[in-house]
């Protein structure tokens, strides 16, 4: 689902939206013979991408007189790690498996939420500045750790940053 709605106020343009991703089915096989399995809402068995259920972004932005403001709320799902060190020390996160199929268990990984932010300024002059745009952008604004993954780096990098907070300021032109 995505949707957007950009509407004028006695203040300047705004820009609302949202993205949410509602993943309803994710079987996988081993082999060409294998019973299917139900991998939704987990990560670590299939190193190729995560099958976490619920993702989702929102946005609201405001435009005035050249400058430009958004605000992003980034949101994951919490989910199982079906990984290989899932069950390391932790009896309760095992993966049963019956046969070569994973039937239950996990360690569950929180879910998390990181905000960015984008602020701009259009020069609209004619002359050399025309066409340049001088910016700030903030990901991860709040520098949010990922949540605890139990795997050889202790995230998922499949699903979360451990990078934190990454700003930008920068200058583009137009020519």
């Amino acid at each position: 689902l995505d949707l957007r709605y950009r509407f004028m106020t006695g203040f300047g343009e705004m820009d609302l939206g949202v993205s949410v991703a509602q993943k309803l089915k994710a079987d996988q096989k081993f082999g060409s013979d294998g019973v299917a399995f139900s991998v939704l809402n987990t990560s670590g068995l299939n190193t190729t991408f995560p099958t976490i259920k619920t993702t989702g972004r929102v946005n609201a932005g405001l435009k005035r007189n050249g400058w430009s403001g958004d605000v992003f709320v980034n949101y994951t799902g919490s989910y199982l790690n079906w990984g290989g060190n899932a069950g390391s020390g932790n009896s309760a996160w095992n993966v049963i498996r019956n046969g070569l199929y994973p039937v239950g268990g996990g360690q569950p990984v929180s879910s998390s939420t990181t905000v960015d932010l984008h602020v701009a300024y259009d020069f609209k002059s004619e002359g050399a500045l025309q066409g340049t745009q001088v910016f700030f952008d903030a990901a991860n604004l709040f520098d949010e750790d990922p949540p605890f993954f139990n795997g050889p780096t202790g995230y998922d990098f499949l699903s979360g940053n451990l990078l934190g907070r990454q700003v930008t300021l920068g200058v583009t032109k137009k020519w």
